[in-house]
């Protein structure tokens, strides 16, 4: 019975653990991108990657004999594939909706200067500028949770295209339990479409 209790009670401290969001940062500030993420206790980042280092040359093999070549008996038909994807499209499409359910859009600010050569390229700049923000902002607002979508945009007229400038700061909520749910709801329909491939 101890057994028991200590199997739900280690199983209600996983749930509520996964119900912690995860918060990813990002920020865009002088021409550079920075990322990083934070769940619980744990951090790590996301941009720009950590250097790899050199790569060591690759062994030479020792002459021998040439490897057969690959039986092509088992290819399958072009249209087969085509068959897999359509089945796997309304699971796909199932599995988006709901890991956009669990994004919430906690913070976007944006400031941006808008500045070109002359001043009617400036203000088409400046037009421009606003209609990619809101059809980005109408965007997110239709497929994830937005709290707050700050944007500051101004003109120029005077310093030429080295007065433009943009920051941006974001800050992204994402559900770890609902991530979990449709990953292995599309693991469970793509599997059984995966078979019935295969078979």
């Amino acid at each position: 019975m101890t057994g028991l209790w200590l199997l739900l009670g280690l199983s209600a401290l996983l749930l509520l653990l996964l119900l912690v969001p995860c918060r990813i940062r990002a920020a865009y500030h002088e021409g550079e991108l920075t990322a990083d993420g934070r769940w619980l206790l744990w951090r790590f980042v996301l941009w720009p990657l950590p250097e790899k280092s050199p790569a060591a040359p690759p062994e030479k093999k020792p002459a021998g004999k040439p490897a057969a070549p690959k039986d092509k008996k088992d290819s399958r038909p072009f249209m087969d594939w085509l068959q897999l994807i359509n089945d796997l499209l309304p699971a796909l499409r199932t599995a988006l909706r709901r890991i956009f359910g669990a994004v919430t859009l906690k913070q976007c600010r944006i400031t941006m200067t808008v500045a070109a050569e002359e001043a009617d390229q400036t203000a088409l700049r400046y037009g421009r500028a606003h209609a990619l923000l809101y059809t980005l902002y109408a965007f997110l607002s239709r497929h994830i949770h937005v709290r707050e979508f700050a944007v500051s945009l101004s003109q120029d007229y005077l310093s030429g295209p080295e007065g433009e400038m943009a920051d941006a700061d974001l800050l992204l909520l994402i559900s770890p339990l609902a991530l979990l749910a449709a990953g292995f709801r599309l693991l469970w329909q793509g599997g059984r479409a995966y078979l019935r491939f295969a078979s």
